[in-house]
């Protein structure tokens, strides 16, 4: 047999090398996985992003109106404000709304998916506080405090 292997060109393959072939599938399924995390940190990443744009947009829209806005009213076809993946209510796995009491306004952004676009769920208003809650509920304003 090895005889074969030699004139064939065929390495010959010695004791711990036969288990790194074994290996090969194991790191492709790892790395899958890993890939996947990183999806649903970048998404998680990006709403965070999406909420102090969001945050940021409300300030200047109640300078500019003396209230606080909806998301159409800040995304691009209004004071543009907010980019118009945002302002249409999905952006980055998440689904984003605004609710506005008067005074107030709450950001509330879901996974569309949980487990899959993201873990956490999360809130912030006016106080410029985001926070996060790692169930499949929507955050409030009793929920954890992002760090």
């Amino acid at each position: 047999m090895h005889e074969t292997a030699k004139l064939l060109g065929i390495p010959r393959i010695f004791g711990w090398e036969k288990h790194v072939y074994r290996l090969i599938p194991l790191l492709a399924v790892l790395l899958f996985a890993s890939c996947n995390n990183w999806d649903r940190l970048t998404s998680e990443q990006k709403t965070i992003g999406n909420i102090l744009q969001i945050q940021r947009a409300e300030s200047r829209f109640r300078q500019l109106h003396g209230r606080f806005g909806s998301l159409r009213e800040l995304g691009p076809t209004n004071d543009n404000l907010i980019e118009r993946g945002i302002a249409s209510g999905v952006s980055s796995g998440y689904r984003i709304a605004i609710v506005n009491r008067g005074d107030a306004y709450a950001v509330i952004a879901r996974p569309l998916n949980w487990g899959r676009d993201g873990r956490r769920s999360f809130y912030s208003d006016q106080t410029g506080v985001i926070r996060q809650n790692w169930t499949d509920r929507a955050a409030n304003q009793e929920s954890d405090v992002l760090k």
